[in-house]
């Protein structure tokens, strides 16, 4: 088994998405139950707006925390989420589509600070909700200084 620390992010590239499907990434994930950060989307892709919004899921039980947007979502999008540990000390979570950060939170209640990436799909028929691709681990960050200024990457 792999060892996950408390920085870290999951991704999945959409392939099928239809109306009331989703497919969710998630961070700090827990074994043996339902529970998690997790990044809240629906479908269908192509024409409607979906709700895009960073929740942490309690025993299958959802606690919302933070704004809510809507996106549209497309076929071969990468929807991203990520946790690290702020300065103070507090989980802060980012969502990123295709690369470009759409939302961004912190938990003050802090619900969960360690645990695995993962993915949470549901659907009511199997087609109508996949992912082409997934992929979660460890978040790489590093500071470079110099010249009066610090860089992260």
């Amino acid at each position: 088994g792999a060892t996950f620390g408390a920085t870290q992010y999951s991704e999945v590239t959409i392939h099928t998405l239809a109306a009331n499907s989703y497919v969710t990434p998630v961070v700090r994930g827990q074994t043996g139950a339902s529970s998690g950060y997790q990044l809240e989307n629906a479908g269908p892709t192509g024409s409607s707006y979906t709700n895009f919004q960073i929740l942490a899921q309690i025993a299958g039980s959802n606690h919302t925390f933070g704004p809510k947007t809507q996106i549209k979502l497309q076929v071969g999008d990468v929807i991203r989420l990520q946790v690290v540990t702020g300065s103070d000390g507090f989980p802060v979570l980012s969502a990123y589509q295709n690369g470009y950060l759409i939302l961004q939170v912190e938990d003050y209640k802090n619900y969960f600070t360690t645990g695995y990436p993962g993915i949470n799909i549901y659907t009511t028929t199997l087609v109508n909700a996949m992912v082409s691709a997934w992929d979660g681990g460890n978040v790489p960050i590093s500071y470079l200084s110099g010249a009066g200024h610090a860089i992260m990457f």
